[in-house]
């Protein structure tokens, strides 16, 4: 019966693993679907489950992860090593880390998921392609395999109610991050120059407005808000602020196609509401009084750059960014006092569940191991260390009441950090507290957390084979028109009828129609499940 058992729950893993993320769609590549069946039929016969039902992990593996950020040098492969001693012990498997760098990840990402290429794991997220190459079955399909492999960690998903958030093409396809992040979009402030030059506290877009007017007249060497041309800051901080629409589902946070974020009946275009009229005019009433520059749709630098750099008084950024900031700040320019104004007062976002995570390869010969890898370094606290902070002593050192530091005699200006990893890998139940965090910000984020809605198209797909030629038509009108519109830099009495003339032409309302009958049927199923 044992034996019996065990074949019964090989052939159901395989047939799970068979059907991938993509659920057997014509997106698939005919390269994918060949590396499906090869993939899964390695997979089934490397990691076979042991007489008693228990996983087999006689043979040593190495797994291969593609993470976000740079290849470890230093004491991030100290740390690197000590955890792969730790996973060798208890799962008998080596990590091998693999980098993509943030410069390359939106071109990189993609190529490596159709290459075809054997490895296990890679970083993804709702905006990091999660939900578009998953529906092209780059991912495994988890459904079967994790209650299996990592049992804790599904109870986990079950328990936050994440499970329908993370589902593509009805599977699910992500061991996610457990955070208690929301997302928002922040104005750090030079607390120091508010108070110099006699400014109320900022609280409103009156006392932005003052105080980014007091900088001007003062501070020559500096730009009240030096923003870049691409920077997602002002569209996203002052229409979430005023209202209670979620990010753009169109064309990113510069996009235009939006919806109520609590109801998520139906969407609409932002360049036809009076909302998006009034800010596109106080946009271009600041950029004539000279609150950034003139040429900024060429600057390259963001704001939270040059406000490390002195040459701005404000920044955009969250609140993992302002904590970061924060501490940078107190060791790099101790005279400088900073606030922060958070913007939303209304709905307030939360990091929706496939926000951060890990995805298993369609083309992994260890789905099952890497599975186990994953259950490991999110419930175990000594893993967890070594992987989010890495080794004590070297990487990290801890107060006597359990917080964050430096190890004794570290330069502060030397990079003791672990390598990325844990971006994707996230559990803030086992997190330390950091000595240098900013209590201020901590205690913000986690009262808006409390009061913050998942948005109800989190997990919504957008299906672009009847559209894909006037969502390219649209991205490119935003560049051409919107852009210019969001930073002040044209006249809204011609660019805004510009606009909205360029993106009718573009097939706009076809767009619209089109999501608002997909976002019908995506609700109408989540009422049937």
């Amino acid at each position: 019966m044992k034996r019996l058992f065990t074949l019964l729950l090989a052939a159901a893993l395989l047939c799970s693993v068979l059907s991938g993320c993509s659920g057997g769609t014509e997106g698939s590549s005919a390269g994918q679907t060949q590396s499906v069946e090869t993939g899964s039929s390695e997979a089934s016969g490397e990691n076979q489950n042991t007489g008693d039902g228990a996983p087999d992990i006689s043979e040593h593996i190495t797994l291969k992860y593609y993470y976000l950020g740079d290849a470890p040098t230093g004491k991030a492969q100290t740390a690197l090593d000590a955890l792969n001693e730790k996973l060798g012990e208890k799962i008998n498997v080596t990590l091998e880390a693999a980098a993509i760098s943030w410069g390359d990840w939106t071109q990189k990402i993609p190529i490596v998921l159709a290459s075809g290429e054997n490895f296990d794991m890679i970083y993804t997220a709702d905006w990091a392609f999660y939900f578009e190459q998953g529906a092209k079955g780059a991912f495994m399909n988890l459904d079967e395999m994790m209650p299996a492999y990592a049992p804790k960690v599904f109870s986990m998903i079950e328990e936050r109610d994440m499970i329908d958030h993370l589902k593509v093409n009805g599977n699910l396809c992500m061991v996610p991050s457990f955070t208690k992040e929301v997302e928002t979009a922040d104005l750090v402030v030079r607390e120091d120059l508010r108070k110099k030059y006699n400014c109320p506290e900022i609280h409103s877009y009156d006392d932005l407005e003052a105080f980014l007017t007091a900088v001007k007249e003062n501070e020559p060497s500096m730009f009240p808000y030096a923003m870049s041309g691409t920077e997602s800051a002002p569209l996203y901080s002052a229409l979430q602020y005023e209202t209670d629409w979620a990010r753009p589902i169109v064309g990113g946070d510069m996009g235009i196609i939006t919806y109520k974020m609590d109801e998520g009946k139906e969407v609409f275009s932002i360049a036809d509401t009076p909302e998006y009229e009034a800010f596109v005019a106080r946009q271009r009433d600041w950029f004539q009084k000279g609150f950034w520059s003139k040429s900024v749709l060429s600057e390259k630098t963001g704001s939270l750059d040059q406000f490390k750099a002195g040459t701005s008084a404000v920044a955009r950024s969250n609140y993992p960014g302002i904590r970061n900031l924060y501490v940078q700040m107190q060791r790099e320019q101790p005279d400088w006092e900073i606030s922060f104004w958070s913007l939303e007062d209304n709905l307030i976002e939360r990091k929706a569940p496939a926000g951060n995570g890990t995805a298993i390869s369609i083309n992994s010969k260890n789905p099952e191991r890497s599975l186990m890898f994953l259950e490991y370094i999110l419930t175990d606290e000594e893993a967890y260390h070594l992987m989010y902070n890495g080794v004590e002593g070297v990487n990290y050192a801890l107060t006597e009441d359990g917080k964050l530091t430096r190890p004794e005699g570290v330069d502060p200006s030397e990079n003791i950090g672990t390598i990325n990893l844990g971006m994707g890998m996230n559990n803030i139940d086992l997190q330390y507290p950091n000595l240098e965090d900013w209590d201020v910000a901590h205690e913000k984020e986690t009262e808006l957390y409390d009061k913050s809605v998942i948005p109800a198209l989190a997990g919504f797909t957008i299906n672009n084979e009847n559209i894909s030629a006037e969502i390219a038509a649209i991205a490119n009108v935003l560049a051409t028109y919107k852009v210019p519109l969001d930073m002040g830099t044209v006249d809204p009495e011609e660019g805004l009828p510009l606009l909205r003339q360029k993106l009718n032409e573009a097939g706009i309302e076809k767009v619209i129609e089109e999501l608002n009958g997909q976002i019908s049927e995506y609700n109408a199923s989540k009422k049937e499940a």
